[in-house]
């Protein structure tokens, strides 16, 4: 079994990253960062705006083009398409519904069109995008995001700046059965208040590639111990425990920050973490679901993934689906 924590992630569910310095944070966080990119935008890389180029120019952001892994789930459709059933939704089209790409979905548009779910978008005969209803969309993406991270040579996990996407990755049944656990380290990781040029913040990267490593994993560990800690009032006290604990080296990283010419402001992140639906060694984790307080009563998409690599080839890590962390600066 492996035990090794996670190094990199896909965000979800637009093609383009923000341009915010949440998604600064996430560059400086993880070892890797991926975004789903269809195809076409390999081919026309304009498409996605010159922010994006320079960060995949740079190699701070790397494209994962759904075609060339989705194939690989034999029941990639039929797992969603349950999923969405079991729901029951009925829905009327509106012009606002997202659009998703057809290389994402497959054969999902047309099926989801049948539903009164998805419809084709654009003038063009062989346009390649639907609209597509709000909440299907939104499991979709995440769904998507869950069944990539698992065909990549080195898995990615999702993440999200939508805390409430989060918790489609937690489990129902979970969740009735064991209190809601929250995980708050309050200011963990520094970073710049407004946008870095990316060949800039590749070099800063680079240069402090081992300490960011490190870091992430002592936090990593930190997390770790938190969410097995039942009781609330000793979890809030070692939480601040190891917000002291953790306060030199965060120090240390924001003088490193504030040592870079014209670099804005730096701000101190609140960073939660949701590990859920896990299966084996993180059982642990998984029956102290770790979620933020969220309200949401949509079903896991666990289980839809799982589905999705049954009869496969290919197999789960003995790991969570999902990990996803969500960001917020404040200044202190």
């Amino acid at each position: 079994m492996s035990t090794a924590k996670p190094s990199s992630v896909l965000y979800y569910p637009y093609i383009n990253v923000p341009q915010s310095p949440w998604f600064t944070q996430v560059l400086l966080y993880w070892d890797r960062v991926g975004a789903i990119v269809p195809y076409e935008y390999i081919q026309e890389p304009d498409k996605l705006g010159p922010y994006m180029v320079g960060l995949v120019r740079e190699h701070l952001v790397e494209q994962v083009i759904p075609g060339m892994y989705l194939w690989q789930i034999k029941n990639f459709e039929k797992a969603f398409l349950d999923h969405v059933d079991a729901q029951k939704l009925r829905a009327n089209y509106q012009p606002t519904w997202p659009k998703i790409h057809m290389e994402k979905l497959q054969g999902l548009g047309d099926a989801l069109s049948q539903r009164g779910l998805a419809r084709k978008h654009g003038k063009e005969e062989y346009s390649p995008w639907y609209k597509v209803e709000p909440k299907v969309a939104d499991s979709f993406m995440a769904y998507l995001a869950s069944a990539l991270g698992q065909l990549a040579e080195e898995r990615f996990y999702p993440i999200t700046q939508d805390s409430e996407s989060l918790s489609m990755f937690i489990d129902k049944s979970i969740r009735s059965r064991f209190a809601t656990r929250k995980i708050v380290l309050d200011a963990i990781l520094p970073a710049p208040s407004g946008e870095i040029e990316a060949g800039r913040l590749a070099e800063f990267k680079a240069a402090h590639k081992e300490e960011l490593r490190r870091f992430r994993l002592l936090v990593e560990d930190k997390i770790s111990e938190l969410s097995l800690i039942g009781r609330e009032r000793d979890r809030q006290m070692r939480s601040r425990e190891v917000s002291s604990d953790l306060r030199s080296e965060v120090d240390e990283l924001a003088n490193r920050m504030n040592e870079q010419h014209n670099w804005p402001r730096i701000g101190f992140a609140d960073f939660c973490a949701v590990a859920g639906s896990g299966i084996g060694i993180w059982e642990a984790v998984r029956n102290h679901s770790l979620t933020f307080g969220l309200t949401s009563a949509a079903l896991s998409l666990a289980p839809v993934v799982r589905n999705a690599f049954r009869g496969s080839d290919l197999h789960l890590e003995d790991r969570p689906l999902a990990y996803a962390a969500s960001t917020k600066l404040s200044f202190k």
